[in-house]
């Protein structure tokens, strides 16, 4: 029980560190940044996030929601979002 414990930790200590980087990314696109690049960061943080819960069965954190496809243009950005649904 005690490594479970350890990995847990480990995975909220991460989440801090990963929604840390998600904000700092929405913020950048809602000031223009080039979307790309802000987007893909911020996919890989949702991802590593869920990819974490499920490997530690916190299911509702795992399939609580859907991310559309990383749109891979400013304009195409601007038409379609990248939508999180919780």
């Amino acid at each position: 029980m005690l490594e479970l414990d350890q990995f847990r930790h480990v995975y909220f200590q991460e989440c801090e560190d990963l929604l840390g980087s998600l904000e700092v990314q929405l913020i950048a696109l809602q000031e223009g940044a080039e979307a790309d690049d802000v987007i893909q960061e911020a996919f890989r943080a949702i991802h590593s996030v869920k990819g974490g819960a499920g490997a530690l069965q916190f299911r509702r954190i795992a399939h609580s929601h859907t991310i559309s496809k990383p749109c891979s243009t400013r304009s195409a950005a601007a038409r379609s979002p990248l939508r999180l649904i919780w």
